[in-house]
């Protein structure tokens, strides 16, 4: 089964915040990311030697815009990568799959992906993603489908064929 994906800067921000959300390394890292500026702020206050009640105010408040900030700057990085590596033109893409995995062909260029390899497919009301690696994420709008039955046919004949994969039975 083929379909050809036309992604635009939002649907690139939507694959981005489900890797971050979803895919184990890129989470952990941001967590780490996001949780080490009030956890050092916790450490210094501690060592200062300042007031209990004050130290968790401030950790918590540090936490809370620190987390505002991280996503305001991921959100910025992002969208500045994308505008800046496509131009405003996203090339469109066809995404293919078959019983031994997907490929993935963009301006001429294929990438394959047996489903053994694939870490999980998965759907929301709008997209589906198949996390390829730790840093890759296929993104496929359900909008790109005829119909939602064609979306829901393509989803559970890759969700078939990645379930009989080996990767699979291990989770």
């Amino acid at each position: 089964m083929k379909v050809t994906v036309k992604l635009d800067v939002n649907d690139l921000w939507q694959g981005n915040k489900f890797a971050f959300l979803k895919v184990p390394k890129l989470r952990r890292n941001f967590l780490k990311s996001v949780l080490g500026i009030p956890i050092g702020l916790l450490i210094v206050l501690f060592v200062l030697r300042k007031a209990f009640a004050l130290t968790i105010l401030a950790v918590v408040l540090t936490a809370v815009v620190a987390g505002f900030a991280a996503d305001l700057v991921m959100i910025y990085i992002t969208k500045m990568k994308i505008t800046k590596r496509y131009k405003g033109d996203i090339p469109a893409r066809v995404i293919e799959i078959r019983q031994g995995g997907v490929a993935q062909s963009v301006g001429g260029k294929q990438t394959n992906a047996q489903w053994k390899n694939i870490i999980s497919v998965t759907k929301n009301e709008k997209y589906i993603f198949f996390v390829v690696n730790d840093l890759s994420v296929y993104i496929i709008p359900k909008r790109e489908f005829e119909s939602a039955e064609a979306a829901g046919e393509f989803y559970d004949t890759a969700d078939k064929y990645w379930k009989a994969s080996d990767k699979a039975k291990k989770k």
